[in-house]
C-alpha cells in the first residue's frame, strides 16, 4: 500500500538509500509506507526545517526510526497534529565526502497508528557555482538566431535550466551543467509559426540556476520585421510565363492549375481572366499588345484576340513549344521542348501552315525574343554550354534561311525597349550586332558590365524614360541567408541606384499561420516609370507554390 507524502518549503538537493528489513516489520505487525517524494538538500544547507502533511489526518505520537548520520535531528520524537508535523534537523557535513558529489540515503518515521512512513533523502555538493551570462539582453532587428552564453567562474558545478520561454521563441538548450570555466553556448531563434512579424513584440525568459545570483530575467525585444505592403494581389494558379507590352500597359499572365490567361492592365488596375484549354507553356505579345499567342505543353497553338479576350483558332503543330514569338504579318515562331537536333518552327496564323527552317538546327530549349520595331529575333541555346546568340530574319514573315550567330555564352537574356542593348543573364550588356548572314567566333561589342559576381540574373525590365534598368538575380531564391531584393541602375553609367525589398506572404497551413519569403520571377515596369512590377513566387528552396504581384514605386523607392 502506498501513500503519499506531500513536502513544502523544502531547499532542493540530493542524498543515500537505505531500507529496513521485511522481517522486522512481519514480526512487529507494522505497515512500510514508501512515498514517492524525495527530500533534496545541498550544501548551502546547514538547519533545515521541513512541513510534512500526511496523506490523512491523524494525532499522534511519531518517531524517527531511521535517518542517515549525516542528518542530526534536534528531537527524535515529536507529535502528528491534523496530520502535519515538523522536522527540524541539522546537516553534520564532517560526515559527508568533501567533494562534488550526491549522497542517497532514507529516512523512515514511525507514525503511531498508522505505521512506518518512508521516503528517500538526497544531498548534493556542487560547490559555489558563479553564472556569467552575455549578452543581458536581445534586441532582433531580423529573423536571424542568436547565441548567448552561460559560463560557471567559480568552483563548484553549475547547473542551469531556462524557463518562461515565450511562445514566440525557440530556445536549445533548455538546461546543462557546468564545471568552472566551462561555457555552453545557446541559441535563441525566433518561432514565425507563433508572431506577428508586423508588430513588435517584447517579453523575457528566465535562467535559473544553483548560483547565488538566482533567477535572471533576459528581456527580448523584436522589432515590426516584416512590412507587408497592401495591394499584394494573389494569383490563382501556378504562373508559367508572363509578358508586358508598355505602350498599352498589358500585362499577361499564363498559369496551370486552373489553366488559365489573366490579363492585368496596369493603367486602370483592372483585371480579367480567359479559361485556357490546356495547360499553357508560354505566351508572347504582339507589340501593338492586342493579339497574343500561347504555345500550350502539347504540340498546340492559341491565337488570343487580347481586346475582346478570346481565342481567335487553335493551331495544331508538329512539336511541344518551349518558347514562342509572336511577329508581324501573322506569323509566329516555335522552339522546341525536347531533341537535340531541331528546328525553328514558323506557323502562319492564318493558314496554319508549318515551315521548319533547313539550313541550320537549334538544340531544344531555345530562348527566343523579338526586336523591337525590328524584323528581326534573337535566340540562345541553353542547352548547349556556350549558348551563343542567333539572330534570325524575319522581314519576309517566315524566318530566313540563313542566320547570323556569335560564338559567346548568353544564357537567359533580355533585349532593350529601343532594339539596341541585349542584357545577358551574367550581367554583360552587349549592343545588338547587324544581321549580316555570317557566324562570328568572338563576342558582340560590350556596352557594358553590371558587377553581380556569379550570381547572375533571373529577371529584368529597362524603362527607357527613366533611364533605369530593373533586376533581380537568382542567388536570392536559393540562399537563406540573402534577403530577396531588386536593385535598380542607371543604364547609362551602371551605377546602382537603390534596393527594393520583397514582402514575404503569410499563409496558414494546418491551423497555424507561417511566414514565407518570396522572389521575383518576372519584373515589369511602366512605360513612364511611375510603378514596378514583380511577379513573385516563394523562394523555390521551400519547393512550394503561391504566386502573387507586388507594386513598386520607383519614384519613392517604396511599395505601393
Amino acid at each position: 500500500m502506498k501513500k503519499i507524502l506531500y513536502f513544502t518549503g523544502i531547499f532542493s538537493l540530493l542524498i543515500t538509500w537505505i531500507s529496513c528489513s521485511d522481517d522486522f516489520l512481519s514480526k512487529n505487525n507494522i505497515d512500510l509506507y514508501q512515498l514517492t517524494d524525495t527530500l533534496q538538500l545541498n550544501n548551502k544547507q546547514e538547519s533545515v526545517s521541513v512541513p510534512v502533511t500526511l496523506p490523512v489526518n491523524v494525532n499522534c505520537d511519531y518517531t524517527i526510526f531511521m535517518h542517515p548520520k549525516w542528518l542530526s535531528f534536534n528531537s527524535m520524537r515529536g507529535l502528528v497534529k491534523n496530520g502535519s508535523f515538523l522536522l527540524d534537523f541539522n546537516i553534520v557535513k564532517n560526515d559527508l565526502i568533501a567533494a562534488f558529489t550526491t549522497h542517497y540515503a532514507t529516512i523512515i518515521i514511525n507514525v503511531e497508528d498508522l505505521g512506518m512512513i518512508s521516503f528517500s533523502v538526497e544531498y548534493e555538493n556542487v560547490g559555489f557555482p558563479s553564472l556569467q551570462y552575455s549578452p543581458s539582453s536581445f534586441d532582433f532587428k531580423t529573423t536571424d538566431s542568436r547565441t548567448f552564453t552561460v559560463k560557471n567562474t567559480s568552483d563548484g558545478i553549475l547547473k542551469w535550466a531556462i524557463n518562461g520561454v515565450p511562445e514566440w521563441l525557440t530556445i536549445t538548450p533548455v538546461s546543462g551543467s557546468l564545471m568552472r570555466d566551462y561555457t555552453a553556448d545557446v541559441t535563441v531563434s525566433v518561432n514565425l509559426n507563433n508572431i506577428d512579424l508586423e508588430k513588435e513584440t517584447s517579453g523575457n525568459f528566465q535562467i535559473s540556476s544553483n548560483a547565488t545570483s538566482g533567477n535572471i530575467a533576459i528581456p527580448v525585444h523584436i522589432d515590426a520585421i516584416v512590412k507587408i505592403p497592401e495591394g499584394i494581389i494573389n494569383i490563382n494558379g501556378i504562373v508559367t510565363d508572363a509578358e508586358y507590352n508598355q505602350n498599352t500597359g498589358t500585362m499577361a499572365i499564363v498559369t496551370k492549375s486552373p489553366d488559365k490567361l489573366i490579363l492585368y492592365n496596369t493603367n486602370t488596375s483592372e483585371s480579367d481572366t480567359l479559361p485556357l484549354p490546356k495547360s499553357p507553356a508560354c505566351i508572347s505579345i504582339s507589340e501593338d499588345g492586342h493579339k497574343a499567342v500561347i504555345g500550350f505543353n502539347i504540340s498546340s497553338v492559341a491565337y488570343i484576340d487580347l481586346d475582346n479576350l478570346q481565342i481567335l483558332k487553335e493551331l495544331d503543330i508538329n512539336c511541344i513549344p518551349y518558347d514562342i514569338v509572336l511577329g508581324d504579318n501573322n506569323w509566329c515562331y516555335i522552339t522546341p521542348t525536347v531533341d537535340q537536333w531541331e528546328s525553328l518552327r514558323n506557323l502562319n496564323l492564318i493558314t496554319g501552315e508549318i515551315i521548319s527552317g533547313n539550313d541550320w538546327g537549334i538544340y531544344e530549349k531555345t530562348i527566343i525574343r523579338k526586336i523591337p520595331a525590328k524584323p528581326y529575333m534573337i535566340g540562345t541555346q541553353t542547352g548547349l554550354s556556350t549558348s551563343g546568340i542567333l539572330i534570325f530574319d524575319l522581314t519576309k514573315g517566315r524566318a530566313s534561311d540563313t542566320i547570323s550567330s556569335w560564338f559567346t555564352n548568353l544564357g537567359n537574356f533580355w533585349i532593350s525597349k529601343n532594339g539596341v542593348r541585349l542584357y545577358a543573364a551574367s550581367g554583360t550588356i552587349y549592343t545588338i550586332p547587324e544581321y549580316d548572314y555570317l557566324y562570328h567566333t568572338n563576342d558582340p561589342l560590350v556596352y557594358g558590365q553590371l558587377n553581380l559576381g556569379y550570381v547572375g540574373i533571373n529577371a529584368l525590365d529597362e524603362c527607357p524614360d527613366s533611364n533605369y534598368i530593373y533586376f533581380t538575380t537568382p542567388l536570392y531564391d536559393y540562399d537563406p541567408q540573402y534577403k530577396p531584393v531588386i536593385e535598380q541602375y542607371n543604364v547609362t553609367n551602371l551605377n546602382k541606384i537603390r534596393t527594393y525589398n520583397l514582402a514575404p506572404v503569410y499563409l496558414t497551413e494546418n491551423g497555424a499561420k507561417k511566414l514565407y519569403e518570396t522572389s521575383a520571377r518576372f519584373l515589369f515596369v511602366k512605360k513612364d516609370g511611375s510603378k514596378l512590377y514583380a511577379i513573385k513566387n516563394l523562394r523555390q528552396f521551400y519547393n512550394k507554390n503561391y504566386w502573387t504581384i507586388q507594386t513598386f514605386n520607383p519614384g519613392d523607392g517604396s511599395n505601393k
